[in-house]
């Protein structure tokens, strides 16, 4: 979160000093970035024991950050490699959609829908970490939404919404793409937190049967697990410091309250609830619903399947992030996911044993350089090169152009 909040910032301020006005936008997506840490660290404090101890659900975060941790340790010539990296693609960004995070590597049309390799070392480390079905699932939902979807929409321009509709605009299709990746983030949520609560009331009454406490690891009232010293140390540690559910509560309203307020989307989706669903552009509600029932059949049917069988239906989770970003970083992890699938083929055991080391150093090398990228746009130290992509036709115009400049002078 560091390395792209630090990568965010910077060029931010590189865009601000370029325009060469004061523009209080990196204060926003700085505060942005507080709000989404927090407001995960609240919602996480009621439901933690019961998940993490007491269940021993698998926390990715905290696997991932232990990872990058180790990482620091570990693979110095792959982070020292993507620093240099980082610098030599700073070189070729001179104004906008310049370089090689630009690069229309799957054609200028792709390009346009947000289908291409960035060359992103982060988005390749992550995607070596993550499991398959997750990288498989987030392209699935990029090219159901930009390779379908909003495609199809958009031709209904003047029809289904105003044709004067500018790109931001939740009237338009940019409404669509907010309020249908969200409804599918509801829908899976809406089934896990149904899921949650039957397994929390199955527990807190089976416990009440006994007389006894919610069951805990190790007790005969909860799943058989042992636990080792190392299990036991562990859990001592992790259950040490914790915020007082007050507090969290607090937090998480106060935090929900300000986003409401000030991050645009959230205070939209608020006035759009004053306003009621008729201010929603056409048949958006409509394709919200449909999208919000899949969510919930994929979720059903990822849980009654059989696990051969599970393990290829996608996580819908997954599909809705591309639904508003794109693709791009979808396409870098699924690179990631093909290389480390080659090197479990080539060699299980080296894939094994350093494979997440690799990737730490990926996306620690990249997270280094966004420091000095950072100190370069404050020193108004600009890139030499822009580094841009055009058709044929538009180069042609474009040549033209500068010969008839050229010409006059």
């Amino acid at each position: 979160m560091f390395a792209m909040s630090s990568r965010i910032a910077g060029q931010a301020t590189e865009a601000n000093d370029a325009m060469n006005v004061k523009d209080p936008s990196l204060g926003w997506m700085i505060g942005f970035l507080f709000l989404v840490c927090f407001v995960g660290l609240f919602a996480l404090v009621p439901l933690r024991k019961v998940m993490i101890i007491d269940y021993g659900l698998s926390y990715p975060s905290g696997t991932a950050t232990a990872t990058l941790i180790n990482g620091f340790h570990t693979p110095q010539g792959a982070k020292e490699a993507n620093f240099l990296w980082g610098l030599f693609k700073w070189f070729y960004t001179a104004g906008d959609d310049c370089g090689f995070e630009s690069f229309p590597s799957l054609g200028l049309e792709a390009y346009e829908r947000k289908f291409y390799f960035s060359f992103s070392p982060i988005y390749v480390g992550v995607g070596m970490i993550c499991p398959y079905i997750i990288n498989v699932s987030i392209l699935l939902g990029g090219i159901l939404s930009w390779g379908l979807m909003w495609p199809l929409i958009e031709k209904k321009k003047g029809s289904w919404y105003p044709a004067t509709a500018k790109g931001s605009d939740l009237h338009g299709l940019q409404g669509y793409k907010v309020f249908i990746s969200i409804a599918m983030i509801l829908g899976d949520g809406f089934y896990n937190f149904v899921k949650v609560s039957l397994r929390m009331t199955k527990a807190f009454m089976a416990a009440a049967k006994r007389r006894s406490t919610l069951p805990v690891s190790g007790s005969s009232d909860g799943p058989a697990r042992s636990l080792d010293d190392d299990d036991l140390r562990r859990t001592e540690y992790f259950l040490r410091d914790q915020i007082p559910m007050g507090v969290a509560l607090a937090g998480y309203v106060a935090v929900a309250a300000v986003s409401v307020g000030v991050a645009v989307v959230y205070r939209n989706m608020a006035i759009f609830g004053v306003q009621g669903f008729s201010s929603l552009p056409k048949h958006c509600l409509t394709l919200c619903c449909v999208v919000f029932a899949a969510a919930v059949v994929i979720n059903l049917a990822r849980d009654l399947a059989p696990e051969k069988v599970s393990r290829f239906i996608p996580v819908p989770m997954a599909m809705a992030i591309p639904f508003y970003l794109g693709s791009y970083f979808a396409i870098d992890m699924c690179v990631g996911s093909a290389i480390l699938f080659v090197w479990e083929k080539v060699d299980k055991a080296g894939a094994d044993m350093f494979a997440r080391s690799v990737a730490s150093g990926l996306i620690c090398g990249e997270g280094i350089w966004s420091m000095p990228q950072s100190v370069l746009a404050l020193a108004k130290v600009q890139p030499p090169i822009c580094m841009k992509f055009l058709s044929r036709s538009t180069n042609a115009r474009v040549d033209a152009f500068i010969q008839t400049l050229s010409s006059k002078t």
